[in-house]
């Protein structure tokens, strides 16, 4: 997994893949969900968004409460223009580490207001704007909230 991941970052792509599925099916590796989710962030980063879905769908399957998974899965939904699976990935988020997931937050109320459901857009926003206001992601959750809710 560790030498995948320097793969990946020195942009050696398919090569990463190897090494990161080699861990995977490695029966002494003992972390699968990490080399799982290195993996999936691995097709993400390069739009294999299919290949992206897969890995992260396996390392939930292997940790549930990893959030970052279902973040990442959430994403990978969304890109793939499946808001309806995306939303349930960030609310799945926001239910197992809402004190420290506030972006799931964020996408979550982008994908209620596509979907016209403002009031719950909206909490979610508040959400944002009540815990971590004075941030990046705060500053952002605050301009959609002027546009969308007042």
């Amino acid at each position: 997994n560790n030498y995948a991941l320097m793969l990946r970052s020195l942009g050696r792509y398919q090569e990463a893949v190897l090494h990161f599925e080699a861990a995977i099916n490695d029966l002494t590796y003992r972390n699968n969900a990490l080399a799982l989710h290195s993996l999936g962030q691995t097709h993400y980063e390069h739009k294999n968004y299919e290949g992206a879905l897969a890995a992260f769908s396996q390392s939930i399957q292997r940790a549930p409460n990893l959030c970052i998974n279902r973040f990442l899965r959430g994403l990978t939904y969304n890109e793939l223009n499946k808001s309806d699976e995306a939303l349930y990935d960030f609310q799945q988020v926001i239910e197992l580490c809402g004190d420290e997931a506030f972006g799931a937050y964020l996408q979550a109320a982008e994908l209620l207001l596509l979907k016209n459901d403002r009031p719950a857009a909206c909490t979610y926003l508040e959400t944002i704007l009540n815990e971590v206001k004075d941030t990046p992601l705060g500053s952002q959750a605050a301009a959609r909230h002027t546009e969308e809710c007042l």
